[in-house]
C-alpha cells in the first residue's frame, strides 16, 4: 500500500513552538499487515478504516513503544490512507511491558 509502508523515521512536532524532532523507527509490527488491507475501503459502514501499527522508536537515546494508526475513508484507495495518530501513546519499554503484563492477566 502506497503510505502504508515500513519508515525508518518518525517526525514530532512541538504543538506550542512547532519544533520539529526525528526520531528513528527500529522496528515495527502491524496486527494487519499493510498489503492485507484491500485496495479500497469498504463504503456503506460509515467508519473510517483504521490501520495500526506498534514502533519501537530510538527517542533521543532512549527505546519507546508507539501505538498509532493509519485511516482512510469508506471507498479510499491506496494513496488515501493518512496519520490518524497525531496523539498516540507513547511510553517507555518499562510501561509498555507492565501494560502488556496487565492486559495479559485481564479476563476480557
Amino acid at each position: 500500500m502506497a503510505k502504508l509502508r515500513k519508515r525508518d523515521t518518525a517526525i514530532f512536532t512541538n504543538p506550542e513552538t512547532g519544533e520539529k524532532m526525528e526520531c528513528s523507527i527500529e522496528d515495527q509490527v502491524w496486527p494487519v499487515e499493510p498489503g492485507s488491507f484491500p485496495r479500497y475501503a469498504r463504503k456503506g459502514y460509515g467508519w473510517k478504516q483504521p490501520a495500526f501499527v506498534a514502533q519501537l522508536l530510538n527517542w533521543d537515546g532512549e527505546k519507546r513503544v508507539r501505538i498509532t494508526y493509519w485511516v482512510r475513508d469508506a471507498g479510499g484507495g491506496p494513496n488515501d490512507w493518512r496519520f490518524g495518530g497525531q496523539f498516540s501513546p507513547m511510553m517507555t519499554l518499562r510501561e509498555y511491558r507492565a501494560l502488556m503484563k496487565k492486559l495479559n492477566q485481564k479476563n476480557w
